[in-house]
């Protein structure tokens, strides 16, 4: 299996930039690796522009989101203690909507007055339990 290194800067430079000064002197070898992100792909760079490199970055950064989500959802799991799969599977399907509400919200709100899980969780059902009771 074939694989590539694809390197980009993390700030304004570019990576042309990082790499004159570092041969200048003005960097060490420590700060110009800080200020490079470098990704190893299956992915061939072939007739790719400069835009492929964010392309990748943005790829793994969903798949990273995914896995995190995933790995959220199991730590704030309900109890159900039914046998009747039916039940289970509107239990988990009821799950990933909540998650997904949650996350929706909190990229609606400014971080200071975003909800963790569980305070939303609380706050969706007393919305609601109003709604029901009018």
């Amino acid at each position: 299996m074939r694989n590539w290194v694809h390197l980009y800067p993390r700030g304004n430079q570019s990576l042309g930039e990082i790499k004159t000064a570092y041969r200048q002197g003005c960097l060490s070898l420590a700060e110009a690796s800080e200020q490079i992100y470098g990704l190893i792909t299956t992915i061939a760079p072939q007739y790719r522009s400069k835009s492929f490199v964010y392309l990748i970055k943005r790829y793994y950064k969903m798949r990273w989101q995914i896995e995190t989500a995933f790995r959220d959802v199991e730590v704030h799991k309900g109890i159900w203690r039914s046998n009747n799969d039916a039940t289970r599977l509107f239990a988990e399907m009821g799950k990933y909507l909540l998650f997904n509400m949650w996350q929706f919200e909190r990229d609606q709100i400014r971080p200071e007055r975003r909800l963790t899980f569980q305070e939303f969780r609380d706050w969706l059902v007393d919305e609601i339990s109003q709604t029901i009771n009018l």
